[in-house]
């Protein structure tokens, strides 16, 4: 029997299979505010990385990767607008150089758009609003494939798309 992972950690299989962790729960190791530098020890909350407050409000792997799974769990409060950003081109403007996965306080809202929790930013809105309410745990899994994109949240497939067959921001 294979033993499960802790928080913050990998099991064998999830190593052999080529998952990467990410973050090693505890400290700046492989990350960076907005500004490129170490984040300081009071971004580290309870088993978290909490941006805000950092360089640019902004937490990034040190590390750049290409076609990715990203599973992760974010936790938002009251209000909260945030994201998940990718393929970045520049630290200094993250909005206009990548891409952005909306983590918005949204839980509840009956009609989704393009700037609702989940959705690929002023790019394609969510299927349907899967978001828990503020203060609850959520958890996304991001698949960039080439220009496939896909986004799972809380276990349900709220955004599948290609990229490729869009060419204006806010028009697909």
């Amino acid at each position: 029997l294979a033993a499960p992972a802790g928080e913050n950690e990998l099991t064998e299989q999830e190593k052999k299979d080529g998952w990467v962790l990410l973050w090693n729960g505890k400290d700046s190791e492989g990350w960076v505010d907005g500004a490129g530098a170490a984040l300081k020890a009071d971004r580290f909350q309870d088993g978290s990385i909490n941006p805000k407050g950092a360089a640019g409000h902004m937490a990034y792997s040190k590390e750049r990767y290409g076609n990715f799974v990203l599973a992760c769990d974010v936790k938002v409060s009251k209000g909260c607008n945030s994201g998940l950003f990718f393929r970045t081109g520049s630290m200094k403007d993250p909005v206009q150089t990548g891409f952005e996965i909306q983590v918005f306080d949204s839980a509840g809202k009956e009609k989704v758009g393009k700037h609702d929790s989940g959705a690929l930013y002023d790019i394609v809105a969510p299927s349907k609003n899967a978001m828990k309410p503020a203060g609850e745990w959520n958890h996304f899994e991001i698949t960039a494939n080439g220009a496939k994109v896909s986004i799972s949240l809380n276990g349900e497939k709220i955004v599948d798309c290609d990229l490729d067959q869009g060419t204006e921001s806010g028009k697909s």
